[in-house]
């Protein structure tokens, strides 16, 4: 495992210990912020090893920060804060070896949940959809025909925030991470999401979010 990922692994374990001894706490500002980490399964034809897919492994920390956010609608808040302060992200598919990491370019908050994300992977708590790891220069056209902005776009949602949902699966939707494999040739994953096997999202809008 390179520096990069031992660091990933490291903040893994950092973000669930203050969860657990931290509580609240770990969200103590009112700015809109979200943090996520964990892994999900990939479904992908080329993986004979593992019938689940492949494995992905996530960690992601943004937040809107003192520049705070505009509301473009009542179901979005679009973060003010540049590039250099709205946070960080860690992507590893491990069966192809494709990795992501860097800033976060843009940040958007919708505390009503993503009607894409409850159609996809069947998730309707507060999301917060994540680009970043600057503009995407090759293989930036999905098999759907979308073409994308970043080299990394992805919508977490908090799926178990309410005492209704607490049993949920938090769940990741709307996957693009463009990069290079484990041969350093270019590639590029791009699917609906699915629910973490095991992991958390928390998404923050507002003092009361949780």
């Amino acid at each position: 495992m390179d520096r990069k990922y031992t660091r990933l692994a490291a903040w893994v374990l950092a973000f669930a210990a203050c969860l657990i001894l931290g509580g609240q706490s770990a969200f103590a500002n009112n700015q809109p912020r979200v943090h996520a980490a964990g892994f999900y399964f990939q479904f992908d034809p080329a993986n004979a090893v593992d019938l689940n897919g492949d494995r992905i492994q996530l960690g992601l920390n943004g937040r809107c920060n003192n520049d705070g956010y505009t509301s473009t609608s009542p179901n979005s808040l679009v973060c003010n804060s540049t590039r250099g302060n709205l946070g960080e992200f860690d992507y590893h598919n491990q069966f192809t070896g494709l990795k992501s990491h860097g800033k976060i370019n843009s940040l958007v908050f919708e505390p009503n949940g993503d009607p894409d994300c409850a159609a996809l992977v069947g998730a309707t708590g507060p999301a917060a959809m994540v680009k970043g790891g600057g503009q995407c220069t090759t293989n930036c056209t999905d098999a759907g025909g979308s073409t994308h902005t970043y080299n990394f776009e992805m919508t977490v949602v908090d799926d178990d925030d309410t005492a209704a949902t607490s049993g949920n699966a938090d769940a990741v939707c709307k996957v693009f991470v463009s990069g290079y494999d484990h041969n350093h040739m270019p590639t590029a994953d791009s699917n609906p999401g699915g629910q973490l096997q095991k992991g958390d999202v928390e998404v923050v809008t507002s003092p009361q979010s949780h």
